[in-house]
């Protein structure tokens, strides 16, 4: 060792050489080969500090019970001593740090730094008290003397069972510290001698390792002298199963402090080492549970954190920095109730102050004892402020009256707190629940056990000390610090805002529950009945609405939302305001990485959102990682999309229906109900629930039907029966302007069955108990709707078990049953005997028609005649252009006046195509993957069928001159910039050509080109063009007297 002295010192100044001065130590006690092992003591000295430490070793380091001191030379002398327990040359454990400043530490160490409750008493008999990280509180034993708020769920009556469902839960399970020698183990597993093995063991460790991060550490053997009592360690229950209670049926299940992980791990920590606490008579309960009058008075740092949590809600940013960069407080620093800097910013929508702390450290999704992250705490106030909620009843409305959530403590009888008393204080008297007193369920009134020591307990007489303590921090406000005037100025104006704010009324004077959700199903089920019983009485009543054409959607049909502006009153204006820094606050807490996911208490963040109706909160969410299409439990099993189609009809709501859609929610799923079991697999689609609710206005009628377009755009199955109708036939019974809407989508299939008669649309218009219910007008009108949107009436069809080659085979039957009834008048027949039961059914499959009606009946029977016709006319049309457009392919490499000569029927080709015609097939045929498309064989098909055209009809084709195909070639050229310069063709102009893409399309088309009916012995064919067949001379005649409908019959009569 060297020497100090002046000479010495002065060289040091002029030299730039670093010094080691190496300490000097001596140890006295036991020892085991070599090793400082057991009780004994240990000095070093060197020339900057003396320190020594007495107490227990275990392979040379200091390991145990222990007395650690040292004294540092300098100009103020510091002299620092701890007196507790060390785990391998660290302070872990409960110890006493004692300060030169004399300040004096108790509490709990892990890893060299407080972790865990403890007291820093100061010599002016003040105290810092709470959860401690290094040298800052993180947890306070201590909460503003105010209403909170931060919404504490469990100030309800219910409110401790309901957030215990979403505690973690912590299962106690001994660590095991007996005399097991795993290298011994090992050793005989590899084939050693047993008694070898115990000499040789410990060569498999190194003699010095003492990292006790190390793989090569024996850590058995540190705990086995840490832990000479035994321990037991707490581990997180992540799924209850009944296996762990009929193990051990005594075993006490502890929930949480906190779910964060912060606390989670200070909770376990504590736990491992309560048999230390003892020695140091810690109060833990009295720092958990907020007592803080059993303590004295708080000093600086404490009142610092006290300051940044009220100054985070007043938004002094200023002071917020200031304590944080220079006061050393913690930017996760909370009270007693775990309410942190950022929750307090977030109830104070203080936007700044939340991107600070989050830059300086701060934990953004950090809980609070009420399980809500500051997220969740945005989204409760959005939803109670959008509904007129005020503050004071904000927790009794996110609460049901009885907790509908099956607690974990019905489950689990051992289930207990530990070390910490949550009091459940009397609800306020208040509006009650508007529900009926026979739905709300008893209260949970099962008693908890509690872990916690009789001389923890507080005692009755010093809770009357609690109010005292708001004032006896400091005597005279002239003794203040800094810190204390700062806190007494913020505290002041702190308890003012609140008190200010919890006086405030609304207009809403009705307490609700604000989750509650009704059933769909049973709606749906209740409004099949009441239609039932409503056609029954009188089936012409049965449509609700007259027919008439819809417009767009405009913003003049936004009267909820384009408000006048001299129309807003000033507390509109206060809760735009006040809405609009909520939504501000929540989309910064997503920016800066705010999990919504993490939000389950009281409800998911989607739920919050859907039912606040905020549209552009919802879009965040998900873009954030929320599930747009998952099953919430507590909601009957609905999705985002159910909950939001379950709200009233608004613009809003729309908006918000649109918005969920966007970010993907799934439309094409059945609801299901616990009341109706029988329909889990069968329930109906969420086009029965929007058509089974009643409306009230014509606003909310448009509504309904938007929501239906975006339902049916989304892939919602309108063809889905529920108790044998499907929306299609529902919306047919209920107003024409809904089915309508279906008519319209293109991904509406109109031949499919609709209703558990096995009709499709067009069959049931025809049968005669529901075509009496249509007016002529309407009738002819939807006919038309559905023929151009794609409805096929000579396809087969059904109706019930009877089957029928197309419509009008079935039409026809009709009519024979209404010739062979007697005919009926319009006037009122005598009052008859009353017919049996099944006369009377089979009467009204069949129905009774007037006269007028008949007439009504076949007038709307031809009208579909001649769409038919026009079907066939299509079909004619579109084997003839792909026949051409094929020998076009196969010679693309010639100009098209010598493809001419390929094409055999183009006699056919000129009767019935025409140039525009055939552009407009193409454009439809060219979506078809087998249909060969390009701008070379667009051009020469349309100047093939141009030149067509103009040949005057006979014999043999005219002679193609230069100057003739010229004309042709520019009059194809303006036709094709015709089509480039107008807009897209519509797809709903041509979608009745779309089933002619089937390959099985030709076999409907093999009936009479006149009446549509299915051949029997005798086909006449058409003997020029040799396309079209009838079934008899007197449907020829009828065909020749009409116009426009077989282009041979002008060339025939000559």
């Amino acid at each position: 060792m060297g020497s100090f002295n002046k000479l010495t010192a002065l060289i040091d100044v002029f030299t730039t050489k670093d010094k080691c001065w190496p300490y000097v130590q001596y140890y006295i006690g036991d020892k085991d080969k070599h090793q400082r092992s057991g009780f004994g003591e240990n000095h070093w000295s060197g020339a900057i500090s003396l320190e020594c430490y007495i107490g227990r070793f275990v392979q040379n380091t200091m390991h145990g019970m222990g007395e650690y001191k040292w004294q540092h030379q300098g100009p103020n002398d510091i002299f620092a001593s701890y007196e507790g327990y060390f785990y391998a040359n660290t302070m872990h454990g409960y110890g006493t740090m004692s300060y030169a400043d004399g300040r004096v530490f108790s509490g709990l160490y892990y890893n060299n730094m407080r972790w865990g409750p403890g007291i820093e008493s100061h010599i002016n008999l003040q105290e810092n008290v709470g959860l401690w990280r290094g040298s800052q509180l993180i947890r306070l034993a201590w909460r503003p003397q105010a209403p909170s708020i931060t919404l504490d769920l469990t100030s309800a009556a219910n409110g401790k069972d309901f957030v215990e469902s979403y505690r973690t839960m912590l299962l106690p399970k001994p660590s095991t510290v007996d005399e097991i020698n795993s290298a011994v183990d090992l050793l005989k597993d590899s084939g050693c001698d047993p008694l070898l093995a115990s000499k040789i063991w410990h060569k498999l460790y190194p003699k010095n390792c003492t990292n006790v991060k190390s793989a090569a550490c024996n850590i058995q053997l540190f705990e086995r002298n840490y832990y000479t009592e035994g321990c037991y360690s707490l581990e997180e229950l992540h799924e209850w199963n009944d296996e762990i209670t009929d193990a051990e049926p005594n075993l006490e299940i502890h929930y949480a402090w906190n779910n964060s992980k912060t606390i989670l791990h200070i909770m376990k920590h504590c736990y491992r080492h309560e048999n230390q606490r003892s020695t140091y008579n810690i109060n833990i309960a009295g720092i958990l549970s907020g007592q803080r009058f059993l303590f004295k008075s708080p000093g600086i740092h404490e009142l610092n954190c006290r300051t940044l949590l009220m100054a985070s809600y007043l938004g002094y940013l200023s002071k917020v920095a200031q304590l944080i960069m220079e006061s050393n407080v913690h930017p996760d620093v909370a009270d007693c109730q775990g309410n942190s800097t950022i929750m307090y910013a977030t109830a104070g929508e203080q936007v700044e102050i939340i991107l600070f702390l989050v830059e300086v450290g701060a934990d953004i999704n950090c809980y609070n004892d009420s399980c809500c992250t500051p997220l969740g705490l945005a989204l409760m106030k959005l939803l109670c402020v959008q509904n007129d909620i005020p503050i004071s009843t904000i927790v009794q409305s996110l609460l049901p009256p009885t907790s509908t959530q099956q607690s974990c403590t019905d489950k689990i009888e051992n289930v207990s707190e530990w070390n910490i008393v949550r009091e459940t204080p009397a609800l306020s008297p208040g509006r009650p629940f508007t529900r009926s007193p026979s739905k709300v369920k008893a209260p949970n009134t099962k008693k908890l056990k509690s872990s916690i020591s009789l001389k923890d307990a507080p005692k009755r007489k010093q809770e009357l000390l609690f109010e005292k303590e708001i004032n006896s921090d400091t005597n005279s406000f002239e003794s203040f610090s800094d810190s204390e005037r700062l806190y007494t100025s913020i505290n002041s104006e702190f308890i003012m805002k609140i008190d200010d704010l919890f006086q405030q009324t609304t207009a809403n004077n009705i307490l609700f529950y604000l989750f509650e959700v009704h059933d769909m199903v049973k709606e749906v089920i209740e409004n099949d009945e009441d239609h039932k019983k409503a056609t029954e009485k009188n089936p012409k009543k049965a449509l609700s609405k007259e027919y008439k054409v819809k417009t767009k959607l405009s913003k003049e049909l936004f009267p909820q939302i384009v408000e006048d502006s001299s129309s807003i009153t000033s507390a509109d204006k206060a809760k735009k305001e006040t809405l609009d820094r909520i939504k501000l606050t929540i989309l910064q807490l997503c920016d800066n990485g705010a999990d919504p996911c993490l939000v389950n208490c009281p409800q998911p963040s989607l739920v919050m959102a859907i039912l606040a109706s905020c549209p552009e909160i919802i879009s965040e969410l998900v873009s954030r990682g929320a599930d747009i299409n998952m099953n919430y439990s507590n909601f009957r099993n609905y999705t985002a999309l159910d909950l939001a189609i379950s709200l009233p009809f608004t613009f809003v709501n729309l908006e918000t229906i649109r918005t969920i859609l966007k970010a993907g929610g799934k439309a094409n799923h059945l609801l299901q109900s616990m009341e109706y079991p029988e329909y889990d697999n069968n329930g109906p689609t969420l086009l029965h629930v929007v058509l089974s609710k009643t409306t009230e206005s014509d606003t909310e009628e448009e509504i309904r039907g938007h929501i239906i377009a975006l339902l049916l755009e989304h892939d919602c199955d309108p063809t889905i029966q529920f108790k044998g109708r499907s929306p299609m036939d529902i919306a047919l019974s209920k107003s024409l302007d809904i089915f309508d809407i279906f008519v319209k989508s293109p991904k509406t299939n109109l031949n499919t069955v609709i209703n558990n008669s096995n009709q499709n649309v067009l069959v049931k218009l025809f049968v005669a108990n529901f075509c009496n219910t249509l007016s002529l007008t309407d009738r002819l009108q939807i006919l038309t709707n559905l023929m151009q949107r794609g409805a096929n009436p000579l396809l087969e069809c059904y109706n019930g078990s009877e089957k029928y080659q197309n419509l009008f085979v079935f039409a026809n039957k009709i009519m024979e049953n209404f010739e062979s009834q007697p005919k009926q008048h319009d006037t009122k027949p005598k009052k008859a005997d009353k017919p049996k039961k099944e006369d009377k059914l089979a009467s009204k499959s069949l129905g009774k028609l007037t006269s007028d009606e008949v007439e009504d009946y076949k007038q709307a029977l031809q009208l579909v005649k001649e769409y038919a016709r026009y079907l066939h006319i299509t079909w004619i049309q579109i084997k003839l252009v792909k026949e051409l457009s094929d020998i076009v392919q196969r010679y693309k490499h010639r100009h098209w006046s010598m493809i001419i000569k390929e094409h055999k029927n183009w006699k056919q080709m000129k009767l019935w195509v025409t140039t525009r015609r055939c552009l407009e097939i193409w454009n439809v045929l060219r979506s078809s993957q087998k249909f060969v498309n390009g701008k070379n064989i667009l051009k020469n098909l349309l100047c093939i069928v141009e030149f067509y055209n103009v040949t005057p009809f006979g014999k043999s084709l005219t002679k193609i001159t230069a100057e003739l195909k010229d004309s042709v070639e520019k009059q194809v050229k303006g036709i094709l910039r015709e089509q480039e310069l107008s807009k897209a063709m519509s797809d709903s102009t041509l979608s009745y050509v779309a089933f002619e893409l089937k390959e099985d399309a030709d076999q409907c088309f093999k009936v009479c080109f006149e009446c549509a009916m299915p051949f029997q012995v005798e086909r006449i064919e058409c003997s020029c063009c040799k396309l079209v067949l009838f079934c008899c001379e007197n449907c020829v005649k009828v065909n020749e007297e009409c116009i426009n409908y077989h282009p041979c019959i002008a060339i025939l009569k000559k």
